[in-house]
């Protein structure tokens, strides 16, 4: 009887999670934004701040992860907003 619970258990845990990594794999795949969104002379601008910040702050390895960033604020800044604040049951 117990043998029979904790293999239950294992196979239900081992399901659920082949269920939920194939799920947010999904998702992240829908919602990877596209690697030609920006136009060259934007990818330009964004490295040469990246590379400025870095360099003023000492830094100079963080310049890829700043233009990383940067290039993410702008694709999220250019998509329409679909979601929207739900306020409960009244309106």
């Amino acid at each position: 009887m117990m043998l029979t619970v904790f293999l239950a258990l294992i196979a239900g845990g081992l399901g659920g999670g082949v269920v939920a990594a194939l799920l947010s794999r999904r998702r992240v795949r829908r919602n990877a934004p596209e690697t030609s969104v920006l136009d060259p002379e934007l990818e330009r601008r964004i490295d040469g701040a990246a590379a400025q910040w870095a360099a003023a702050r000492g830094q100079p390895v963080a310049a890829p992860l700043v233009a990383d960033k940067l290039r993410l604020t702008y694709v999220l800044s250019q998509q329409p907003r679909t979601r929207r604040r739900r306020r409960g049951w009244s309106r």
